[in-house]
Parts: C-alpha cells; structure tokens; sequence
C-alpha cells in the first residue's frame, strides 16, 4: 500500500498495488499535463525540467480515500474526456480520469510521493511519452510505445467493463457513473494564456 497526501493534508489516498504491479509508471510531456501543472500553479513541484510529469497508471479500484473526498475539484483542459482532479485548497494534483467510470481510467500525478521513494514503491520508470512536447533534449531518453500504452488502457478498461469492476472508481457516483463533483470547463482564452505559459518555458 502506497499512502499519499495533498501538500495540506485536506486530502488522503492510498494506492494499493503489489508484486507484481499491476500499474505503469512513466514521464508524460504532453501539453496538457504541462498546462494543468501552471492552471494549478504548481509548476515547479509537478514538471521535471523537461516538462515531464512523473505518473503512475493503474486499475481505478486500486485507488482508495481515507478522507477528503469533498475537498475535490476537477478541470477539463480541454473539449476531450480527460478530467484532472486536485485538491481545491492547495491545488495538489490527485488523479486523471475519464468523464465515466464506464471508461475506467486512472492515471496518478507522484508528485505527492517524494521522488526518493518512487522506484521502490512503484518500481522505476518505464520511459517517457509525448516527448515531442517536452523541451530540451530528449533524443536519447527511453521511448514508451503509445500503441502498447494504449492497448493496454483499452484491455483495462474493457476487463472492469466485464467484471463490473469499474463501479469501484471513488471519483464517480456507482449508480449514475457519473464525477462526483462537476468539472470545470476551461475557456479558450484560459487555456491560451495556460499555453503561453508553457511555451515560455520550453523557450527559456
């Protein structure tokens, strides 16, 4: 069990995860983790100095609450299906999901994990994603396959489809599977500025 907390405690979570893991943990560098760490302005506790976002996927019932669960928010960067949740005190990121629990998706910011602990918790990092977002060089980092990423999400997603597992996905109502609290909507001049932001960096 991987215990986890926002930066003010207002929120608790543990994952549950065992030999042999059963999640992928991986650098993302796409723009839209980058540009959720600066709408949340953690930047600098997110972002690696590549622009990566140190994350862990897994089945969303191996995520579980000890308490908080009403100190959530969610945001949608934007008009896709991904929602990112945070603390809405400290604006400490918690998870990634889809707009369903039907589609059960978990993917697990470490920032609130310190980095020391990382590989021996969830083992070492498979590579890195979207690297052509990133910035500085990353010509010679480890590559992971999207296609195999991908294939491995829809296997996830199609297997709690058929064991019902998906109906224990704490960020969704179980009846209706629907988020348990309404994602924010960014506007387009919202997540422009949010890309200026990004781009600055990547540019400095």
């Amino acid at each position: 069990m991987v215990n986890l907390a926002c930066d003010c405690n207002a929120i608790a979570w543990s994952i549950d995860e065992r030999i042999p893991r059963t999640g992928i943990r991986y650098l993302c560098h796409c723009d839209d983790c980058q540009a959720f760490a600066h709408f949340i302005g953690r930047a600098n506790r997110v972002l690696d100095a590549n622009g990566g976002t140190d994350a862990y996927q897994l089945p969303a019932s191996r995520l579980m609450f000890s308490r908080g669960l009403d100190n959530l928010s969610c945001v949608r960067m934007t008009n896709g299906r991904l929602i990112r949740w945070y603390c809405s005190h400290c604006n400490t990121p918690v998870a990634n999901t889809y707009d369903t629990s039907k589609l059960s998706f978990l993917s697990v910011p470490l920032c609130a994990l310190p980095a020391e602990q990382r590989d021996e918790a969830l083992g070492p990092s498979s590579g890195h994603v979207w690297t052509k977002f990133g910035h500085g060089d990353l010509s010679r980092v480890k590559q992971v396959s999207i296609p195999a990423m991908l294939w491995r999400m829809a296997s996830r997603i199609a297997a709690a489809r058929i064991s019902g597992d998906y109906l224990n996905n704490p960020f969704f109502d179980p009846v209706a599977c629907k988020p348990i609290c309404m994602p924010r909507h960014l506007t387009f001049a919202e997540r422009s500025e949010l890309d200026r932001k990004v781009h600055a960096v990547a540019s400095a």
